[in-house]
């Protein structure tokens, strides 16, 4: 077994003319752990890398995410591609330094990852900067546009369950059309039609059980254009400032936020949301990662 060496990688970042500015800041990249795992079934051959980055605050309001990757390579010249897996966490925004990248395992006769090339985001939410909206006394709310961000294409509307269902049942009517549209073309034989059919079935089933499966007994309800994904996050909190709200679901335009609580009217909510000010890319590179 190789002995897996810590990567220390030094990205020098210029940016400026916003409200983050990050000059000349040396943000170091360390390989905390490289793990390779080859099987019979192709889809579970993955090599994870877990990386620590240093240099920048890493909070909850100072969040960072790998964007994308754009490049990796191994020794014997192998491109290698990014995988989604049930442990990697590059998509989310982190409120920590840590976070697992996954990728296609290099050739068998590779001892280094050349190269790994990406962009990390550093996404530092504010209200004054439209990364935070702050709606107060919910209730007050309900059935009216509680987010209108014409800047970062984001609308939301605090609404109750009739009218969600509603919502949710037009989408469910749109996403079989369109089913029935790529059969009708051919794009999808009849058989295939009818498993993707069947999946949006059984996914919004999933979706309507998950509160009784978690013993949720409260749920707010939200109706969300968002184009562009910019909307992060949505947290509910209590009168003390305690996050309450414990779960997100998601189904198309309908977004959940549930709790066990009692809902008060003191109750706050709160909105992240990506913009041009609230979010900067940092590129980075990696080099010679050496593999177990």
């Amino acid at each position: 077994m190789k002995r897996i060496g810590f990567l220390q990688i030094i990205i020098v970042a210029i940016l400026s003319s916003s409200s983050l500015t990050l000059v000349a800041q040396r943000v170091n990249v360390v390989a905390k752990s490289v793990k390779e795992t080859r099987s019979s079934e192709e889809d579970d051959n993955v090599l994870e890398v877990e990386i620590l980055i240093k240099g920048l605050l890493v909070d909850a309001s100072h969040l960072v995410r790998v964007k994308e990757i754009t490049n990796v390579q191994d020794d014997q010249g192998v491109q290698l591609l990014a995988k989604e897996t049930l442990f990697s966490s590059s998509d989310d925004f982190h409120s920590d330094s840590t976070i697992k990248l996954a990728f296609e395992t290099p050739s068998r006769n590779a001892s280094l990852i050349k190269n790994v090339e990406g962009v990390l985001e550093y996404f530092t939410p504010k209200i004054d900067s439209g990364g935070k909206v702050v709606v107060d006394k919910p209730f007050s709310r309900m059935n009216t546009i509680v987010v209108d961000d014409k800047t970062s294409n984001v609308k939301v509307k605090f609404t109750d369950e009739q009218t969600i269902n509603e919502v949710k049942k037009v989408y469910k009517e749109d996403i079989n059309m369109k089913l029935d549209s790529l059969k009708d073309e051919g794009i999808f034989g009849s058989m295939l039609g009818e498993v993707a059919e069947g999946f949006v079935n059984v996914f919004d089933g999933m979706f309507s059980g998950l509160d009784d499966f978690f013993g949720v007994e409260h749920v707010f309800y939200f109706k969300v254009d968002d184009p562009n994904e910019n909307l992060v996050e949505i947290n509910i909190y209590d009168e003390g400032g305690k996050l309450v709200s414990i779960g997100t679901s998601k189904y198309g335009p309908v977004h959940t936020k549930s709790f066990q609580k009692e809902p008060q009217a003191s109750w706050t909510m709160e909105f992240i949301i990506k913009n041009q000010k609230t979010v900067k890319e940092i590129p980075f590179t990696l080099s010679n990662i050496v593999l177990p």
